[in-house]
């Protein structure tokens, strides 16, 4: 069975903690246990949710440019995943695209 997110304590006990304390405001009953509980489920979500964040693994920045200027590269750079040229502008197109990516034209393949 898997764990319960942190989230999913947070809004259900927010919704019992509000709705008890507006009932019993409007009711002779006291209801002060559920807005307790519902504090507590509250405090709860809030504790997961910042042991999740604390646990999250985070990549060095210099790490994560290297990462996003790779795709920042021409594609002529890997041309062992060339399969084509593009029929109006000559562009060198992948063996999965559908559409050029300087002039838009459609990629017609054999079959």
């Amino acid at each position: 069975m898997g764990e319960i997110h942190g989230l999913v304590y947070l809004i259900a006990g927010a919704a019992v903690a509000i709705y008890s304390w507006f009932i019993d405001k409007t009711s002779d009953k006291n209801y002060i246990v559920f807005t307790v509980i519902g504090s507590f489920f509250v405090l709860v979500g809030i504790v997961k949710l910042l042991i999740k964040k604390s646990k999250t693994p985070r990549a060095p920045k210099q790490q994560r440019q290297v990462h996003h200027q790779m795709y920042q590269q021409p594609i002529q750079q890997f041309e062992h995943i060339v399969a084509g040229y593009c029929h109006q502008c000559g562009n060198a197109v992948r063996h999965f695209d559908n559409f050029c990516g300087r002039c838009g034209q459609r990629i017609f393949r054999r079959r």
